[in-house]
């Protein structure tokens, strides 16, 4: 668990660095995203270590080989609101706002591992089984 000093810094870090979207994964589904890009390892790996995530290397353009070389932490879905949920307080306005834009979005909807569960369960329904239960595929 983080300390109360270690979210204000985490917090300090998003207002100034870090983005706050929904992102859509396959065309279906949109997920929370907290996402903090910067050219200090260190600093990212102290974010990922608060996200509870990995950090990314970026891939430097070969149109701009000058550049630094850049990092990158991710947090997604419940991880990502959980963190949105306990930074909210610190954050400016304008932050503040999608981020309450997008805990709304996420909490308005079913839990996605209930979606699937349930899109399977209405496709295995109408398959032919055997005595076992098991899927018959073919003529069998």
């Amino acid at each position: 668990m983080a300390t109360s000093e270690e979210i204000a810094w985490l917090a300090g870090i998003l207002e100034g660095e870090g983005s706050f979207y929904l992102q859509r994964d396959r065309g279906i589904y949109l997920y929370p995203r907290v996402v903090v890009s910067m050219t200090d390892e260190d600093v990212i790996q102290r974010v990922a270590d608060l996200f509870g995530a990995k950090i990314y290397k970026v891939p430097v353009s070969p149109r701009y080989p000058a550049r630094k070389q850049q990092w990158r932490a991710v947090a997604t879905g419940q991880r990502a609101v959980r963190l949105m949920k306990e930074i909210r307080p610190l954050m400016g306005k304008r932050r503040g706002a999608k981020i309450d834009e997008i805990i709304a979005y996420w909490e308005s909807q079913p839990e996605p591992n209930a979606l699937r569960s349930e899109y399977s369960k209405s496709q295995a329904a109408g398959k032919r089984r055997d005595e076992a239960g098991r899927f018959v595929v073919g003529d069998a």
